[in-house]
């Protein structure tokens, strides 16, 4: 650590950066730069799976709240693609919790 008006900042190792650059450039003729940026962009990757898989758990969470509701056949959801199941979802849900979910509790 470095003390520079009463305020500790971490000290960089020149020589090691300077090897990791040089590591960089002789394995793969890129700069240090864009080495950096790679490793940036991995972690963005990593992020949007998570992102993705997220938005499949919680997909699946519906359509079973759907099934068990009597909406729409557990068959026809397996069957039909994805891209055309979803609109017929939209329009079930509506008119789906006013009806179905309103009987057990009453």
């Amino acid at each position: 650590m470095v003390t520079r008006n009463n305020i500790q900042r971490p000290k960089f190792n020149l020589q090691k950066l300077g090897r990791v650059r040089k590591q960089a450039l002789k394995s793969n003729s890129t700069s240090y730069k864009s080495v950096v940026s790679t490793s940036v962009q991995h972690v963005r990757c990593i992020s949007k799976k998570k992102a993705q898989q997220k938005q499949k758990v919680l997909k699946h969470v519906m359509e079973s709240a759907l099934v068990k509701a009597g909406g729409v056949r557990e068959a026809t959801m397996k069957e039909a693609p994805v891209q055309k199941e979803e609109p017929v979802v939209v329009k079930a849900v509506p008119s789906g919790p006013g009806t179905t979910l309103g009987a057990p509790s009453a």
